[in-house]
């Protein structure tokens, strides 16, 4: 069977002169890429290297992810499950970009059961939905 390769998802960055993109990793998992929208130059902005969680080997892979308002923090979904027709339960991570924490939402919750997680306006916090 053939299947599409996966495009995105895509982000204008606030300066509005490129987009960072999902890319498959060479190494498995997820990065995130820049592109220049003038050029088209790529640079990688968030490797693989940089999601594989504490005490595993493998980086996540990224199925949607959102900047906090200030840029210093990254917002990631993995691990999808599917609400009637939306993948709108699954696992979240903050990405610290400054020190390179990356950190598991929701301790102690069953795998993929987190929902809707946003930063709050001032980006220092998460707010999710956990069993309704």
């Amino acid at each position: 069977m053939y299947e599409s390769p996966r495009f995105g998802p895509a982000r204008w960055l606030p300066d509005g002169t490129a987009y960072a993109i999902v890319e498959a990793a060479q190494g498995g998992g997820s990065e995130i890429a820049r592109y220049e929208a003038a050029t088209g130059a790529r640079t990688v902005l968030v490797p693989s290297s940089k999601l594989i969680p504490a005490g595993t080997r493998t980086p996540l892979d990224i199925e949607d992810y959102s900047w906090s308002p200030d840029g210093k923090r990254l917002l990631i979904f993995t691990k999808p499950r599917k609400v009637w027709r939306q993948n709108t339960r699954g696992d979240y991570w903050v990405l610290d970009l400054k020190d390179g924490t990356l950190k598991k939402l929701g301790s102690g919750s069953p795998e993929s059961s987190l929902m809707f997680a946003k930063f709050s306006p001032d980006g220092s916090r998460v707010a999710y939905v956990r069993g309704n």
